[in-house]
């Protein structure tokens, strides 16, 4: 248990990377002051459920953890980036409520299947789906704010589709 003397020492910090970190470790740092960066890159950890407790979080990272279900993120609502690079997502529903979201990344999440959530986030100005199983990308010409959007090794996605996408994005930088 961090104690009110240790807290105050540690008011100013706004950043924390739980790398290689287990749950019982996470649930202990959560009791910090408030901050907005939270980092669970490659952690062994299944479960976020810890991070409810902190609504103003701006970024999180979950890339090349172990996280499935996204679940416990639907309460935060100042979130602006969100890395699920290399985890065993499957669902990306939970994402729907995440309407400040400025930056997703899914890279390499070949578990994902639906990407119908997508449109949804309206507010995206980066997407990253490098080698994922997305196979139309049609509904993305609603993200009328994206300004970058990775499709690199998309094996499923033709040609001319993107051709499309880029007439209906002309100020965003597709690359594929």
């Amino acid at each position: 248990m961090v104690t009110i003397r240790e807290k105050d020492r540690l008011k100013d910090i706004r950043f924390i990377c739980l790398e290689y970190i287990d749950d019982g470790v996470v649930k202990r740092l959560l009791e910090l002051p408030e901050f907005s960066a939270l980092s669970f890159s490659g952690s062994k950890t299944t479960s976020i459920h810890s991070i409810k407790g902190i609504p103003e979080l701006k970024i999180l990272d979950l890339s090349e953890s172990n996280i499935k279900d996204l679940s416990q993120i639907m309460g935060l609502r100042d979130l602006t980036y969100l890395d699920l690079k290399k985890t065993p997502v499957k669902e990306l529903l939970p994402l729907t409520e995440l309407k400040g979201l400025q930056s997703l990344r899914l890279w390499n999440c070949d578990s994902i299947t639906d990407f119908s959530t997508l449109p949804s986030l309206t507010n995206l100005r980066w997407l990253d789906l490098k080698s994922t199983k997305i196979t139309d990308i049609s509904s993305l010409s609603s993200l009328t704010k994206l300004e970058k959007l990775w499709l690199y090794k998309c094996k499923k996605i033709k040609k001319e589709d993107v051709e499309a996408l880029r007439k209906q994005l002309p100020n965003c930088d597709i690359s594929f």
